[in-house]
């Protein structure tokens, strides 16, 4: 977590896979809370969901429970 104090993203200024693995903990972690919502947590999942490929993501997993797909 405190990798994130300085950076935008777990390895620096750019996306990686880390992230993909990182920020669902962070989100599992809240759902079932058994993670504490900290403001620097709150500001890397914003910086994820912000994510064109995140929010493509989302809609498709909507659309495929709706029956859409």
């Amino acid at each position: 977590m405190f990798a994130l104090a300085d950076k935008t993203f777990i390895c620096g200024d750019r996306f990686t896979a880390a992230d993909i693995y990182f920020g669902s903990e962070v989100m599992f972690g809240w759902q079932f809370k058994s993670l504490q919502e900290l403001p620097l947590l709150w500001a890397y999942r914003s910086r994820l969901t912000a994510r064109g490929a995140y929010q493509l993501a989302l809609a498709l997993d909507d659309a495929a429970l709706a029956g859409d797909s």
